[in-house]
């Protein structure tokens, strides 16, 4: 990009990270390579049921090592003029990272009003808790210890993307200043350092996702080494060019080892570890030959079609997730792939909006241009956000925003048994059921409740019921155990169920006196292999 005919400094954090002075259109074009898999990736688009891009969510990791290689190029830059300036730097970040990011938060946080269900625990609870993570830039730890990032519940959690940007933030706290010390004091082993704690941070990752799965995937030390190899190209800058044959092949592989990832990988692929190696090290080399030659994969990267969806690329990763997240909370079926379409318009629409009149303004200093109002303004706005979740939390998310009787539902959430299965055993020569409900003072059983869990869910109120009307009735069942003859669930062992079933057709034979049977089950999931809209729990089979 260019003003008045000159190159101008740009500064990007994951999703867009830091240009040189030296504009280089091909770097914005791998950052679209990064968003817009992620996107897709996200909105589960799919070609006749297949997920389009499977791996796409490599494309952050390409964004951190986008982010070490460009903001190293201007520390090493003001460092090498002894221009460095710790508040110069973050004076910086918070032009680039603060508007975007603290404007949809506060959209998120008006849509989370509307949509979230209040409740101590509840959606909106844990919304404020999170929007907290995301002020202070700590929300990968955050997730770290709640679930895993392509678990079922992630889906619901507007805020679960900024985890990439606490990671480059809580990296970006530490290196500058190890940056500026090492090359200040140790010039000549600045590359031999970061080289050594790039392979530390490296060999820590393989071995974490093979214990510690969340941890890997989420932890600064796991992902630290994606950062510094960017930060590698920028301590060893190429400013005579390549042999162009060479330089053809290693950007060709470059993209290749992108592509591959992105086409390849699933959720499966133990990430990050060894497998992020691939597609950090296909960007590394699009971003080295790049710095001394023009490829053809850097000409390709150059053109409009990549280069503008790139410069949109922070808004774009920002504004996705939450509208995503929010309409599959809002819908109740299962949002159709029409539907997908009409959202990538509305957040390429909120990501441009959001480029042009929120990033803009900030990064041309055209809105708080001098240092002490806008680290008062950022600091004014955290203090907001904060304060903002203290108050969602203090207030259980509010449960005045919902009529009573969806309150008192929300109440009963908990209000379950999960050790409860009828089944039927021997006294005395005798089979009797391990479960009586209603009226047990009496002798005679005239009714039934067989069923899962969904049976035991309302076993209290049919039991309740049941002793009003002063009749004894048995439970026979258990969880996941479908109240069908000879149909079993394939993915559990039938057996525990069938014995269940054969025991009460025995004892309904031997006991004509139970007259009244109610079938009580997750009709809906047996029927299609489907939850009700996001509800918590594994995948059904």
């Amino acid at each position: 990009m260019t003003e008045g005919g000159k190159n101008i400094l740009l500064e990007e954090p994951v999703g867009a990270a830091a240009v040189s002075t030296n504009y280089r259109p091909d770097i914005d074009g791998l950052r679209a390579v990064a968003v817009i898999p992620v996107v897709l990736f996200h909105s589960k688009i799919s070609l006749s049921g297949v997920g389009l891009f499977p791996g796409g969510f490599v494309g952050v990791d390409i964004f951190f090592v986008i982010s070490g290689y460009l903001i190293s190029n201007i520390l090493l830059h003001d460092i090498s003029r002894d221009q460095f300036s710790i508040l110069k730097f973050y004076e910086r970040r918070i032009r680039r990272i603060f508007p975007a990011l603290f404007t949809v938060l506060l959209v998120a946080t008006a849509a989370a009003f509307v949509i979230l269900l209040p409740g101590a625990l509840g959606e909106m609870d844990y919304f404020g808790t999170h929007l907290f993570g995301a002020t202070f830039f700590y929300s990968n730890y955050q997730f770290m210890s709640e679930t895993g990032y392509f678990a079922a519940a992630a889906e619901d959690n507007p805020l679960l993307h900024l985890w990439s940007l606490a990671v480059e933030e809580q990296f970006y706290i530490v290196f500058p200043v190890y940056l500026y010390l090492v090359s200040r004091f140790f010039r000549d082993r600045l590359g031999l350092a970061t080289m050594a704690v790039l392979l530390v941070s490296l060999v820590y990752s393989i071995l974490l996702v093979r214990t510690d799965a969340n941890a890997a995937f989420y932890s600064t030390p796991a992902r630290a080494w994606e950062l510094m190899l960017g930060a590698i190209l920028a301590i060893f800058p190429r400013k005579a060019p390549l042999d162009q044959r060479v330089a053809q092949v290693l950007a060709t592989a470059g993209l290749g080892f992108i592509i591959y990832s992105i086409l390849f990988y699933n959720e499966q692929t133990p990430f990050p570890g060894a497998a992020a190696a691939l597609p950090c090290a296909g960007a590394a080399l699009i971003l080295y030959t790049g710095q001394s030659n023009m490829t053809l994969a850097g000409r390709l990267l150059s053109t409009n079609a990549f280069r503008y969806p790139g410069l949109i690329s922070y808004s774009l990763y920002l504004w996705h997730w939450p509208v995503l997240v929010f309409y599959r909370l809002y819908a109740i079926t299962p949002v159709s792939q029409m539907e997908i379409a009409l959202l990538l318009a509305v957040m390429t629409a909120a990501a441009w909006a959001s480029w042009k009149f929120v990033e803009a303004p900030f990064r041309t200093r055209n809105v708080l241009a001098r240092r002490k109002p806008l680290f008062a303004a950022g600091a004014g706005v955290m203090l907001v956000s904060a304060a903002a979740a203290a108050i969602i939390g203090f207030n259980d998310g509010f449960p005045g925003r919902v009529p009573e009787q969806v309150n008192r539902i929300l109440e009963a959430k908990g209000d379950k048994k999960t050790d409860i299965s009828g089944s039927l055993k021997s006294v005395n020569g005798k089979t009797e059921p391990t479960q009586y409900i209603g009226a047990r003072e009496i002798e005679k059983t005239t009714f039934a409740v067989w069923g899962d869990s969904h049976a035991i869910a309302i076993l209290p109120g049919v039991s309740g019921s049941a002793q009003k009307f002063g009749i004894k009735g048995i439970f026979i069942g258990d969880h996941g155990c479908p109240p069908l003859l000879g149909e079993d669930r394939v993915d559990r062992d039938p057996k525990s169920c069938s014995e269940i079933r054969a025991a009460f057709m025995a004892y309904l034979a031997a006991h004509p006196e139970i007259t009244q049977i109610f079938f009580v089950s997750r009709w809906a999931m047996y029927a299609t292999g489907e939850r009700y809209k996001n509800e918590e729990g594994p995948p059904p089979s």
